[in-house]
């Protein structure tokens, strides 16, 4: 009885403990970029203190088209240093540090550059992709405007404390046999 007790939550243990790992590992966020000096492609560059994709020029950007150009990050860490640049060909915004709720970008070294909030993209450009996500920042269900999704990943405390859970129960039922022995 015991053993199968033992099995039954060393099993419960890895999955939570996977599942918590799952979640976890779900950051992909899509950032924009508007083009407004015409470049014919758009690659974006994140570095410090993790660097993505690579070396320069980084990720090829696809055209979404209206001048904006969009890329999924992995992971979207704010602190981390963002350029958007010209595929290699010399031009480049400025170093920019990524912020929360700061998806959109703009701006190249020769005008203003910047970080925006879909809203402040829309009364900037008139338009902006994607719609307003709230991703990177915490925000309540009260907040999360009625056309966005809620974002995902919600439960991962929940996942780490039934995997802890679970562990501790494995821990608990081994000491126990051990003593009897």
């Amino acid at each position: 009885m015991i053993k199968r007790l033992s099995t039954l939550l060393v099993v419960i243990a890895l999955v939570f403990a996977t599942s918590a790992f799952t979640v976890f590992a779900e950051d992909d966020v899509t950032v924009y970029y508007y083009n407004s000096d015409g470049w014919d492609s758009v690659s974006v560059y994140v570095w410090e203190p993790n660097e993505q994709f690579g070396g320069w020029p980084g990720e090829e950007c696809e055209d979404i088209g209206d001048g904006w150009w969009s890329v999924v990050l992995p992971v979207y860490e704010p602190g981390n240093h963002i350029i958007f640049n010209n595929s290699g060909g010399g031009s480049q915004n400025s170093d920019l540090y990524m912020e929360e709720g700061m998806l959109y970008f703009y701006g190249s070294r020769d005008s203003d550059e910047g970080m925006l909030t879909y809203e402040e993209a829309v009364d900037l450009f008139g338009s902006a992709p994607g719609g307003a996500v709230a991703v990177v920042e915490t925000v309540t269900e009260t907040e999360i405007p009625a056309q966005t999704n809620p974002p995902t990943g919600g439960g991962k405390l929940i996942f780490v404390a039934f995997g802890l859970l679970a562990l501790s129960g494995c821990a608990f039922v081994l000491l126990s046999r051990k003593q009897r022995v």
